[in-house]
């Protein structure tokens, strides 16, 4: 018997016993930089519709479903808890959010799923990056022409080192925007490629938030921040 699912736009926080069909478009462990201590197994989901969701796992339930999912692949996931979305520092501008429970299940899809669209974003303009200064309810997602790429630094951030890296991008208006990396993150950029090709390199930060430095704004990366 084929099994049905609801589009992410149907589904609600009056139960949950929903199923969906989605593919896992980006994966990260959300981290508190402050001790950098392991808070939950974050994603971003998306189905056939476009629609898109803030998935979570709890940390004592992340050993549990992390095996069971990989990004890019698409899955049938059932019995899951819908929230509304609050707080700060979330990836997608949605009313609610999902976390996984004990009796979630999870099944791989093995049909032809290119129906289920691979890469999803949300560019913000200058205009709304300046909007977005030291406001963290939502992170934002920007595409910029790679300028710069600065060298792994290890400043010193609440007493302790942490790895730094500064890109210069070129967005759309003509405008140019620092993009600090930080933590693993700096390791998301190959410094030999730009180094031994001409390019021009695009380049794509997810989640990031926005800073004010001497009257310039900037971006910084967050544990969800892909590039």
């Amino acid at each position: 018997m084929a099994m049905c699912w609801t589009p992410l736009s149907k589904i609600s926080t009056d139960r949950d016993n929903w199923t969906i069909k989605v593919r896992v478009l980006r994966m990260w462990d959300a981290i508190n930089t402050k001790n950098n201590e392991f808070i939950s197994l974050d994603m971003i989901l998306i189905d056939e519709e476009g629609s898109t969701i803030h998935a979570i796992v709890r940390k004592n339930q992340a050993q549990t479903f992390r095996p069971q999912l990989l990004e890019g692949r698409v899955y049938t996931i059932k019995n899951f808890r819908v929230e509304s979305t609050k707080g700060e520092f979330q990836p997608m501008h949605n009313d609610i959010k999902i976390w996984f429970m004990t009796i979630t299940t999870i099944m791989e899809s093995n049909e032809d799923m290119n129906s289920i669209q691979k890469n999803c974003f949300k560019f913000a303009n200058y205009d709304q990056i300046q909007n977005q200064c030291y406001n963290y309810t939502y992170l934002i997602d920007v595409v910029g022409k790679l300028v710069a790429v600065g060298n792994v630094e290890d400043p010193q951030v609440n007493g302790a080192p942490r790895k730094l890296r500064n890109l210069q991008l070129l967005l759309k208006e003509g405008k140019e925007i620092r993009l600090s990396l930080w933590g693993t993150t700096v390791w998301q950029i190959d410094e030999d490629v730009y180094k031994n090709n001409p390019g021009p390199f695009v380049l794509i930060a997810t989640s990031t938030i926005v800073k004010s430095f001497g009257g310039k704004f900037s971006l910084s990366s967050t544990s969800a921040t892909k590039v």
